[in-house]
């Protein structure tokens, strides 16, 4: 094959590349100039990334078939030689004889190299090479205006101003009545009420502060001393930790008892240590010294592991409990009468006076830091403007998990049958325990009730005329005669 017809190959190849970036340039530059240029007079949104996908798809859907076309294959470039040059197919001839080893073949090929090396070389030069850089120079200067030309513009983004929290004489005075209350009044114990206090007195220097705050940094302080209140709280309060290990007891009875601790009501684990004594009601002899001794060491073991101070006042109380149970599941063994063993078994889970009255006491005494607690947190979301949904969501659950331990769905006194006084016939309301003074012992709402209205206490003479008679009305209305109080 001859030298010279691929140096002529490699010219026009590079012909062929020059003129397919040039037109490849120029349609990507209109494209985007063009576009931009529709935007901008239209005064539309358009995201600028999408300019340079439009530039380089334009580009290479011309530019790629443009090369393809323009590249010269051998006979092509042999034929077009042919015709420039008058080379009557002389060209042509050497390519298609190319693998021709013949003398013939041979001295043809001579003789086209000859004629093609006696053409000048820049014959082959790309011709009307102006014409590419114009094309290129006018596609830039679309562009370029296209650029150039003020868009739509866009208002200044003035970031929101917020507001600034302006305290009032109210606010101020709601703040200091709410810390006297928890100083003098409150019924936490000392710690809590010592933390709350400090949380209390952290928000009335910053009410009281000649420092301006915004309204959203002051809602912050308070969620915040809200926050550390309900942790205050809840590290002198030891019910859910010791419920939280008891409720994985084996026994139903610890079970029974440590569905109760969360509600923090007297009336609810007073009832709770009630039901677990009637489940001895029908045991007798070893039974019931088995079961009594059994359920005691079920108690200890419950107790353990909690992570609660062996100084907590409440884990004492229970951690006391058990011990009563053995001590009297030992006497029992020598009482002469089954009424005399069930009266012991009904003191040890009934009576204020042992074990039972001193866990009820610390319930009663955690319940009151709970309760404070809430108090506290809803004088505070009044004072600021705030409400319970802007609570932490933490807060609202653990919120939400009180609620559903103080007033479960399924909670017996909701059920028809329970409550009341008398045979239970007729339902009067609720049949908690409640604390009868003359026995010191916790008895049934609807037993106690019934005591008054039929052994005539009324008519004594310790009772003052008005109370009997509004004591009377409402025994009425509780029997259904409700018309004629309406």
């Amino acid at each position: 094959m001859s030298g010279t017809f691929f140096k002529i190959k490699r010219k026009y190849l590079l012909n062929a590349v020059i003129i397919s970036v040039a037109i490849a340039l120029s349609v990507g530059l209109l494209a985007v100039g063009a576009t931009m240029l529709g935007v901008k007079l239209a005064e539309v949104e358009f995201n600028p990334v999408l300019y340079l996908p439009i530039g380089l798809g334009s580009a290479i859907v011309v530019g790629a078939p443009l090369i393809l076309f323009l590249i010269p294959t051998d006979k092509r470039l042999a034929k077009k030689l042919d015709e420039n040059l008058a080379l009557n197919e002389k060209v042509q001839t050497m390519i298609e004889f190319a693998g021709d080893d013949s003398s013939m073949a041979a001295i043809q090929r001579a003789d086209t190299e000859k004629r093609l090396i006696s053409v000048p070389f820049n014959t082959f030069n790309l011709k009307k090479w102006w014409a590419y850089v114009i094309a290129v120079v006018l596609s830039c200067a679309v562009f370029c205006t296209a650029f150039f030309i003020p868009g739509k513009e866009e208002a200044p983004v003035v970031p929101p101003t917020e507001e600034v929290f302006v305290p009032t004489d109210f606010q101020l005075k709601q703040l200091e009545l709410l810390i006297d209350y928890v100083e003098e009044d409150a019924d936490f114990v000392e710690v809590a009420r010592q933390a709350v206090l400090a949380e209390l007195e952290v928000l009335h220097e910053m009410v009281k502060s000649e420092e301006e705050y915004t309204k959203g940094e002051m809602d912050t302080a308070v969620l915040a001393a809200i926050t550390d209140i309900h942790a205050a709280v809840d590290g002198v309060n030891s019910y859910k930790k010791i419920a939280s290990t008891m409720l994985l007891s084996a026994d139903e009875n610890v079970l029974t008892i440590a569905k109760t601790l969360g509600s923090l009501s007297i009336f609810t684990v007073g009832d709770g240590f009630i039901k677990v004594g009637e489940s001895y009601s029908d045991k007798t002899g070893q039974d019931l010294y088995d079961g009594l001794i059994v359920f005691a060491s079920y108690f200890d073991i419950a107790l353990t592991g909690n992570g609660v101070d062996s100084s907590d006042a409440l884990l004492v109380a229970l951690k006391e409990f058990p011990n009563q149970v053995r001590a009297t599941a030992e006497i029992i063994k020598e009482d002469e009468t089954e009424e005399v063993k069930q009266n012991r078994i009904s003191n040890l889970f009934s009576s204020n006076e042992n074990a039972v009255g001193r866990i009820l006491d610390q319930i009663s005494i955690q319940n009151d830091n709970r309760d404070e607690r809430d108090i506290v947190v809803e004088e505070l979301l009044d004072i600021f403007g705030l409400t319970e949904d802007d609570l932490p969501t933490a807060i609202k659950d653990k919120l939400e998990e009180e609620n559903q331990a103080k007033y479960p769905e399924d909670k017996e006194d909701d059920k028809l049958g329970d409550g009341g006084m008398g045979s239970g016939e007729t339902i009067y309301g609720s049949n908690d325990a409640v604390f009868d003074p003359e026995t010191a012992t916790h008895v049934k709402y609807g037993e106690i009730i019934n005591q008054w209205y039929e052994e005539g206490r009324l008519n004594d003479g310790t009772v003052p005329e008005e109370l009997k008679q509004l004591y009377l009305d409402y025994i009425s209305y509780l029997d259904g005669n409700k018309d004629k109080f309406d």
